[in-house]
């Protein structure tokens, strides 16, 4: 059944009742009755001084409303005004759509408040905007809006200004429109905005310059530092123009050197080098399958990759560099350790045999071992380990 529908035998029953002459107290179960099925309820129409404010359920509303609006109009006046007048209320049936929240009611009170007080408006290009009750509430407002910006250390010459032309004047206003400071600060930020122009003093740095000279006791691709750069700074007498606390414009007045900068000085290596320094690229140590990966196996860190291939097949340097160890080393059996003098050590085990010995110096690509099952192993590969820094890392992607 429709709403309308309801709404109009709900009322045909309360004509009804009213005719055979029923206590109000049973129309009332009727209608409530009648209410709750339909959506409707019980209600009141709010009137002030004879005009309707609109519809509610809960006449404490109009009342907690009425307060609000009455400290509004004190706090708004500085205690000159408040709001003296009664509701009446007229029993209605509400539907749901057509009841008032409390917040509604305020307002719609405060439109019916036609009372002028003079009080003092911000004009901004000649249109008054906002309205505050003492000229000097009026000025701490417009102060307050253009300080909340600027940062006066180290400033001179320091202007600051609307960005519209902003004026106050006495004049009789709606009492509803009266804001307080903190509400007239609120509006003046969306606005009118501020504008300071100041001279200042600034920092500015200078960047070095590097120069490269060649260096034929270094070994080529090695760089050696012989002098750091240090940066140097000017002195700077700016004017800056800022809206709103943000930089717009600025114009250097003067420009003083406090510094000088200090190029850097880089010896670049001209010589050729040894084949047994370190190239800084890795080569594969062998030819075999990869048959076992970095990472966990078996229930522990496996620190680098196998390579499998038959007893005897060379093994060479991934890189040059001097060797640092060899000999046997417990489940590694045979093993090579060389330093490549660059923060990377490899690891060559299971070797058969090691062709070199410590303190040794190496080659790239040179024959330093050959391939073998010594230790713990299950057959004839190389484990092969690259470690910088002292903590292993994935040979794989140095050397496939």
């Amino acid at each position: 059944m429709s709403e309308e529908r309801q709404f109009f035998m709900l009322f045909r029953k309360i004509k009804e009742y009213i005719a055979y002459g029923l206590l109000t107290v049973g129309i009332t179960v009727i209608i409530a009755g009648g209410v709750n099925a339909s959506g409707y309820q019980l209600g009141s129409e709010v009137m002030i001084d004879g005009q309707s404010i609109g519809l509610v359920t809960n006449r404490e509303y109009v009342h907690a409303a009425i307060e609000q609006v009455n400290d509004k109009l004190l706090n708004y006046s500085r205690g000159l005004l408040s709001f003296e007048r009664e509701p009446t209320f007229i029993g209605r049936v509400v539907a749901p759509q057509d009841a008032m929240t409390q917040l509604e009611i305020r307002d719609a009170i405060m439109a019916t408040i036609d009372s002028f007080i003079e009080a003092y408006a911000i004009l901004v290009d000649g249109e008054p905007l906002l309205a505050l009750i003492t000229e000097e509430a009026a000025e701490i407002a417009l102060d307050s809006h253009k300080n909340r910006y600027i940062n006066g250390e180290g400033l001179s010459e320091s202007l600051i200004e609307f960005d519209r032309e902003v004026e106050v004047s006495r004049q009789f206003i709606p009492v509803g429109t009266l804001r307080t400071v903190e509400g007239a600060l609120s509006s003046l930020e969306s606005i009118v905005n501020v504008r300071h122009t100041f001279v200042t003093q600034l920092i500015e740095e200078i960047p070095y310059e590097i120069e490269q000279v060649n260096d034929y006791t270094l070994y080529r691709g090695r760089v050696s530092i012989s002098q750091q750069g240090q940066p140097g700074e000017n002195a700077l007498i700016a004017r800056v123009v800022e809206l709103n606390g943000v930089e717009v414009y600025s114009d250097i007045l003067d420009r003083s050197t406090l510094r000088n900068p200090i190029p850097r000085i880089e010896r670049v290596g001209q010589r050729e080098p040894p084949p047994t320094i370190a190239h800084g690229r890795f080569v594969r140590p062998s030819a075999g399958t990869l048959t076992s990966r970095f990472g966990p196996r078996w229930g522990r860190m496996h620190n680098g990759v196998d390579l499998a291939a038959p007893v005897g097949t060379p093994i060479r340097a991934a890189d040059g560099g001097r060797v640092i160890f060899s000999g046997w080393d417990g489940g590694f059996g045979n093993v090579i350790r060389i330093d490549h003098e660059n923060g990377y050590v490899t690891v060559y085990a299971h070797n058969s045999a090691n062709l070199v010995r410590v303190g040794e110096r190496v080659a790239q690509g040179q024959h330093i071992a050959n391939m073998g099952s010594t230790g713990n192993s299950t057959g004839s590969h190389l484990h092969f380990e690259i470690r910088r820094n002292g903590s292993p890392v994935d040979p794989w992607p140095f050397i496939r």
